[in-house]
């Protein structure tokens, strides 16, 4: 079996109306875009496709909710 496309929607930066088409059919090498468009969501989406992972808790970057190291938790 090999896979050759995934669709994506729902998830995260792959929300909207319509699925997302990720083509895969080539040696797929590395996943190549700027931040925050999405590079993390398609390797979660082929691990959840996959069973090797729960569906991911709400989206967060480094810039949102995250401690700096003088903050105290």
């Amino acid at each position: 079996m090999r896979l050759t496309d995934a669709w994506i929607h729902g998830l995260r930066r792959f929300g909207g109306e319509s699925p997302h088409r990720v083509r895969v059919d080539t040696k797929l090498v590395c996943l190549i875009g700027a931040n925050e468009s999405g590079k993390s969501t398609v390797l979660d989406a082929l691990e959840i496709a996959h069973g090797d992972a729960g569906v991911p808790g709400p989206d967060r970057t480094r810039r949102q909710g995250i401690p700096d190291d003088h903050e105290e938790v």
